[in-house]
C-alpha cells in the first residue's frame, strides 16, 4: 500500500476546476436545453469508447459492440457485487486490487490522502449490502467540483456576511457535521478542494457520531456562517436553536445524503428564518447529481450525469413517472467509468421546465426515510436518537450484510439481521448488542433499553419508497 505524505488537495488544481467549468459545462449550459443535450451525447460516447478500449470490465461485458453507434438503454446494467468482484479490471490502471484499497481505506490516518500518491478513494458505508470502494483520479474530481461551482448560477444569493468574510483576514467559518471516521464522500468532498480556498475559509468537521449536546457545544465555540449536514442532523439543530441550546444562527445550511422532507423542511425555516437553505442529490459513486435552485427544486446536470428511472425488472419508465430504482451513468470518471450502474433511489424526472429559468429538467428524489427513534427514562426524560449516527455506528459489526432496527414498542428494540457467512450468527449478534449498549450509553440511555438481535432470511423493502427502510419506530415517538 502506497499513500503520499502530503494532503489531497495539494494536487487539486484552482485553475483547472474553473477552466473546466467555464469551457467544459458553463459554455454549453448559455445555450439551453438543446446544447446541454448535445454536450450529454459527445460526452457519453467519449466516455464510452474510453472505457471499451481502455477497461478490461467492460470490454468483456459489452462483447463486439460499436461504440460509435450503440444506444445507452442496449448496454447492460451493472451493480456493486460485479464491480467489487472484479474490481481490478473496472480500473484504467492495471494491478491495483481491492484488498489493497481495503487496507488503505481501513486507515484513519490516510483520510484525505492520495492512494498510490494519485487517487482519492472513497467507500459506501455499506448499510443495504456490500460496502462498496470507489477511485477518483485528481481530473474527474476536479470535474466533480466544477459542476457544483456551475450550479451556483441559479442558486439563493449568497448572504451579505459570506461576502464580508471571505478574505483572507477574516475567513468564512463552514462546519462539516457529517461522519469523520471513515472515507466518506459528505466528508472528503469539501475536505479535498483546491488550496486556495483554504485562504478564504475555515473548514471544521464535526462527527455526527457525538451526543446531540456535543455537538451543539462545539458548533456554539465555533459559530460557523454555514453549515452542511444531514436532514436529521438539520432538524435537531433547529429544534436546539428554538429551545436556546444553539446560540446562534448560521447564515446558510446545506444538506444531502437523506430526503429533504418537507415537514424537517418547515421546522428549519421557522427556525431560522428565510436564509438560504441548499440540498445537495448525490452519492460515494456519483459526486454530483444534481443541487437545489432558487425555488428549491433540485436539477439534475444531464451533461455529465446520465440518470434512467425504470422498473424493478430494468425496463425504462416514461418521463414524469416514478421508477422502482435507477441505472445511472457517470461522464466525469474516467478512472473507474459506472456505466448504467444499478441504484436503489427511487426518482422521478418531471417533463416541465422549472419556473427558476435553469434548462436543467427537475429531479425528485424519493429515498429511505429512516425514523427518529425516540426513548424514555424511568423519570420520564425523553431522549431522541438520531437515524444517521446509528447507520455509521453499524458499519463496526463484522460479517453482516443487512440488518433493520425497529422500535417495536416503547424501549424495545428488535434488530433484524442477515450475516455475510453461515454460521457467525453468534458473533454477529453479540457484536449488535455490544454496539447498540455502547451507543445508547454515550448518549445517555440506560439498560432500561431491551435489545432483541432476530436472524432472518430477508428484510423486505418498504412498499411506498420500494426501498429497504433500516430504522423503523413504531411507536410514535
Amino acid at each position: 500500500m502506497q499513500a503520499e505524505a502530503h494532503t489531497a488537495e495539494q494536487k487539486v488544481s484552482f485553475w483547472q476546476t474553473a477552466r473546466f467549468a467555464r469551457f467544459e459545462v458553463f459554455r454549453w449550459r448559455k445555450g439551453g436545453l438543446p446544447s446541454i443535450l448535445q454536450r450529454q451525447r459527445i460526452n457519453f460516447r467519449r466516455l464510452l469508447r474510453h472505457a471499451y478500449e481502455n477497461v478490461p470490465f467492460y470490454r468483456r461485458l459489452y462483447g463486439k459492440i460499436d461504440p460509435d453507434r450503440v444506444r445507452l438503454g442496449d448496454l447492460p446494467p451493472v451493480t456493486k457485487s460485479q464491480l467489487m468482484s472484479e474490481f481490478s479490471d473496472t480500473l484504467v490502471e492495471r494491478g491495483i486490487t481491492i484488498d489493497e484499497v481495503k487496507e488503505f481505506a481501513s486507515r484513519l490516518d490516510l483520510i484525505g490522502r492520495l492512494f498510490r500518491g494519485k487517487y482519492i478513494v472513497l467507500h459506501t458505508s455499506g448499510s443495504t449490502g456490500e460496502r462498496g470502494y470507489f477511485l477518483n483520479d485528481i481530473p474527474s474530481w476536479q470535474r466533480a467540483h466544477a459542476l457544483g461551482l456551475v450550479r451556483q448560477k441559479r442558486m439563493k444569493p449568497a448572504p451579505l456576511s459570506y461576502i464580508a468574510a471571505a478574505t483572507p483576514f477574516h475567513k468564512i467559518r463552514a462546519a462539516m457535521v457529517v461522519p469523520t471516521g471513515g472515507h466518506f464522500g459528505t466528508l472528503l468532498v469539501p475536505k479535498i478542494a483546491a488550496p486556495i480556498t483554504r485562504y478564504f475559509a475555515e473548514l471544521y468537521d464535526i462527527d455526527i457520531l457525538r451526543p446531540g449536546d456535543e455537538i451543539i457545544a462545539e458548533l456554539n465555540e465555533v459559530k460557523p456562517h454555514h453549515i452542511h449536514t444531514y436532514p436529521t442532523i438539520a432538524q435537531l439543530l433547529a429544534e436546539s436553536y428554538e429551545a436556546g441550546k444553539l446560540k446562534f444562527k448560521p447564515c446558510s445550511l446545506s444538506v444531502s445524503s437523506e430526503p429533504f422532507l418537507p415537514s424537517i423542511k418547515d421546522r428549519v425555516i421557522r427556525a431560522f428564518g428565510p436564509i438560504p437553505i441548499y440540498e445537495f442529490y448525490a452519492s460515494t459513486e456519483f459526486l454530483h447529481m444534481a443541487r437545489s435552485c432558487a425555488l428549491d427544486r433540485l436539477h439534475l446536470s444531464i451533461d455529465w450525469v446520465i440518470v434512467e428511472p425504470v422498473t424493478e425488472d430494468g425496463r425504462p419508465v416514461p418521463i414524469g413517472e416514478q421508477g422502482d430504482k435507477v441505472f445511472i451513468t457517470s461522464l466525469y470518471n474516467y478512472f473507474q467509468p459506472l456505466i448504467r450502474y444499478e441504484m436503489t433511489d427511487v426518482v422521478r424526472i418531471l417533463p416541465d421546465p422549472c419556473e427558476c429559468g435553469e434548462p436543467l429538467p427537475i429531479i425528485e428524489v424519493f429515498g429511505r426515510t429512516n425514523d427518529i427513534l425516540t426513548m424514555v427514562s424511568p423519570e420520564g426524560k425523553r431522549i431522541k436518537l438520531l437515524p444517521t449516527p446509528i447507520l455509521v455506528s453499524f458499519l463496526e459489526v463484522p460479517n453482516l450484510k443487512k440488518y433493520q432496527i425497529v422500535h417495536e414498542r416503547q424501549n424495545f428494540l428488535r434488530v433484524r439481521y442477515i450475516p455475510e457467512q453461515d454460521g457467525s450468527n453468534e458473533m454477529v449478534e453479540q457484536a449488535i448488542v455490544k454496539l447498540m449498549k455502547g451507543y445508547l450509553k454515550r448518549h445517555g440511555v440506560g439498560d432500561w433499553v431491551e435489545i432483541v438481535p432476530e436472524l432472518v432470511d430477508d428484510i423486505p423493502r418498504d412498499p411506498v419508497s420500494h426501498k429497504v427502510k433500516q430504522i423503523i419506530d413504531m411507536t410514535n415517538g
